[in-house]
């Protein structure tokens, strides 16, 4: 495994020609035992870590301001940290002595860790404590602490897991997913360990229940960000999964087309080469490096990313409880931030630190019940859900989202969405070589006569995207977005 170049810097002394003519040799040909590498966007759901799919990339550094899919990792530690007074989470323990803070777990679960029994089962293991030792600081140490010295395939192993949680993010959603339903089946699980280590004096058991609650409330404190509260992102997928199954092929082929048609409009391509062939090579060397992820750039992907971002901007939304916690007759309308623009004191901080505290309070209140009525059944009262907001929609415009039938709303927050967020996350990786020559036969030969000027055609693309925006998509899978008028 090669060594980790970040963006903007030059490969160490010793690094690969290959690694060496990308960052410093644009437009010098590859050696002939390279095999240049396709480099492609993963997903739009994948769009907070944008992850090169390519091996020995894995390892490339995750941008910590990139467009994201909830709260960024250091909002929901600073969260966790006020609503419990910088609690420590007294269960979890990692072997270079650091002590995991209630609002550290709750940054890293359900972003950098699946469940709760996947962090007690990395824990266990010195593997396992060195991707989440290197977890941590990757999503809350970058520029504030040393990079942890950790082996290069718990880094990867980070990576992968970080993805595949980006990808299937349902459960990071509130009336639009499932967020409320995950945080109330871990907190109910809190609740029930906190009762017991009452009835019991367990105080490991409580510290367990601690450690539930923490990743818990990750899911709960995602239902206040903007962007999470009535996108509706699993009805958006599923509904494009069935009327348009075969966007992600569709769009592929279109890339593939544009930059050959690019690549021959310069008079790269030799007169010999079938177009067609060099269009089929081009898809498979693209699904060769993606992988599976390929399957997540589709066009419902890129409609549900749409509604998360733009609602993210600000939202109107109404709660059955004031900041204080008392009842709102009538309810308290407020304007929810969304992600990356969490203010310390603004409402959207005091609606979630209200039900972050009332979620926590209510184990204690749990233990308390356990203690002094060990037989009574445990009665969850679930305090946080009055904080939720929801949707005041009288004060909203409407996404009309579906394929075919969309309104200028909605169209105008895709346009934003793939000028802004796609291109500016495609041109973070764009092909290893910005010129690759090969042989009249198609070899790679870095002193052939065909040279491919694939740099070129990638920016090309690139403008197309800023130029055109969602009619590209239209072109892609042969139907306006909007209803054609009669």
């Amino acid at each position: 495994m090669s060594k980790i170049v970040r963006a903007g810097e030059s490969p160490a002394e010793g690094s690969p020609p290959a690694a060496r003519t990308s960052a410093q040799g644009a437009g010098k040909a590859p050696q002939a035992t390279a095999t240049p590498k396709s480099q492609l966007l993963s997903s739009p759901a994948l769009m907070r870590s944008a992850l090169p799919r390519t091996p020995d990339l894995l390892l490339a550094p995750c941008p910590l301001d990139t467009n994201r899919t909830d709260f960024a990792s250091t909002e929901h530690m600073l969260l966790g940290n006020a609503a419990t007074g910088n609690e420590l989470v007294k269960e979890l323990r990692l072997k270079d002595g650091t002590k995991l803070s209630f609002g550290e777990v709750v940054a890293l679960s359900g972003d950098f860790v699946g469940s709760v029994a996947e962090l007690r089962t990395l824990a266990e293991t010195p593997a396992g404590q060195d991707e989440l030792i290197w977890a941590r600081w990757l999503a809350l140490g970058q520029g504030r602490e040393p990079e942890p010295n950790v082996p290069a395939e718990a880094k990867k192993r980070v990576l992968l897991r970080l993805a595949g949680l980006a990808a299937d993010n349902s459960t990071h959603f509130s009336h639009g997913g499932t967020a409320l339903e995950t945080y109330k089946r871990g907190h109910a699980e809190a609740l029930r360990k906190a009762h017991e280590a009452g009835a019991t004096g367990n105080d490991a058991l409580f510290a367990a229940a601690v450690t539930d609650e923490a990743c818990s409330q990750h899911f709960l404190s995602d239902t206040f960000s903007a962007g999470h509260i009535r996108a509706p992102v699993a009805e958006i997928r599923e509904t494009y999964r069935r009327e348009q199954p075969d966007s992600v092929n569709q769009i592929l082929k279109y890339v593939v087309k544009r930059i050959v048609q690019s690549l021959d409009a310069r008079g790269d391509v030799p007169w010999f080469w079938p177009r067609s062939l060099v269009e089929s090579k081009a898809l498979e060397a693209i699904h060769k490096n993606a992988g599976t992820i390929i399957g997540k750039f589709s066009l419902g992907d890129v409609v549900a990313l749409a509604c998360h971002n733009t609602d993210g901007n600000g939202l109107n939304v109404v709660s059955a409880v004031y900041p204080s916690g008392l009842p709102a007759p009538g309810g308290f309308h407020w304007r929810a931030d969304g992600d990356s623009k969490l203010k310390p004191g603004s409402t959207t901080w005091r609606m979630a630190l209200g039900a972050m505290r009332a979620s926590r309070l209510e184990l204690e209140l749990a233990r308390a019940q356990g203690s002094k009525t060990p037989k009574e059944p445990l009665a969850p009262v679930y305090l946080a859900t009055r904080f939720i907001p929801r949707d005041d929609a009288a004060k909203n415009p409407v996404f009309a989202w579906r394929w075919g039938a969309m309104n200028t709303y909605m169209v105008d927050a895709i346009n934003v969405c793939l000028r802004e967020v796609l291109v500016t996350q495609l041109r973070r990786y764009p092909p290893e070589y910005a010129v690759v020559r090969f042989d009249n036969w198609g070899n790679l030969d870095p002193n052939g006569p065909v040279a491919l000027h694939v740099g070129e055609a990638f920016e090309a693309l690139c403008r197309e995207i800023e130029a055109d925006g969602i009619k590209v998509l239209e072109r892609a899978v042969r139907k306006r977005s909007v209803q054609a008028a009669t």
